[in-house]
């Protein structure tokens, strides 16, 4: 299904609640294949997925469908930006007052940060996970996160020697979350996928890929390799669910203020 510009303001517009069968009419497509803009078009949308797209004498619409009317509105594929800078040292608040408004309203729906200001990163994150997720996924839109092994920290490898040794050029070893007192609480959270994964026989890191998976508005994650045995290790971790008990196990009483694991797009 695509990602549609302002996907949740144009969805909950429609309704309070996802319909069975939605109509949007009058609308203009813009397929981004660099064929010409195509007007007036109708789109049906069936159990969250899209049954019919053509113009607007061309397709009907079904009995008892939900109908929007888009005349003068656009609609896209999502775009997704892999090199964006929330936020900065001097705007703890920009991502919400001005960068993400502006990513949306030029169709971009799905960001990759690429080391904005750590701590006005973390509140957008749990913004994301108590706001954004819980309506995601009452309107079927798809999520997918980034990094959800913390970019080698939750992996189990990681020690406070290897962390103390990364070199000038990795930019980890710049990385408040790879420095104290950061990194005693994010070992901490290490030393508890462990234990979970212990009962499985699993890692820390598939434990950590298992836990971003576990929301049921996220439908995948990108996840970093750099040989063929650790994607075998990767994908591992996506075939095993933790009980809620184990969950709580995980995220302990400190986890709200960490939350390496859960990034959104």
């Amino acid at each position: 299904m695509f990602l549609f510009l302002g996907a949740s303001a144009f969805l909950a517009s429609c309704s309070s609640r996802p319909a069975d069968i939605l109509a949007i009419t009058h609308v203009t497509i813009i397929d981004m294949t660099g064929a010409p803009p195509r007007a007036d078009q109708t789109i049906i949308i069936k159990q969250e997925r899209i049954a019919a797209i053509g113009a607007l004498n061309t397709v009907a619409i079904p009995r008892g469908a939900q109908i929007f009317d888009a005349r003068g509105k656009f609609l896209i594929p999502g775009l997704v930006d892999m090199h964006v800078h929330l936020t900065a040292a001097g705007e703890p608040d920009g991502s919400r007052k001005f960068m993400l408004p502006l990513l949306l309203a030029n169709g971009i729906t799905s960001v990759r940060d690429m080391g904005a200001y750590l701590e006005s990163l973390i509140p957008l994150r749990r913004e994301i996970e108590e706001e954004v997720l819980p309506f995601c996924r009452w309107e079927g839109i798809g999520v997918i996160v980034y990094s959800p092994m913390a970019s080698g920290l939750l992996t189990g490898a990681m020690t406070r020697e290897r962390a103390a040794s990364l070199p000038v050029g990795d930019w980890r070893s710049r990385n408040p979350e790879f420095q104290e007192p950061k990194l005693s609480q994010n070992l901490k959270l290490v030393e508890r996928l462990r234990e979970v994964g212990a009962r499985y026989g699993r890692s820390p890191g598939q434990v950590a890929i298992a836990w971003t998976l576990r929301h049921p508005a996220v439908t995948g994650a990108i996840v970093g390799a750099r040989s063929a045995r650790q994607v075998e290790e990767i994908m591992a971790g996506a075939d095993f669910s933790l009980t809620p008990q184990e969950i709580v196990d995980i995220e302990g009483e400190q986890y709200k203020e960490v939350e390496l694991a859960q990034t959104a797009t």
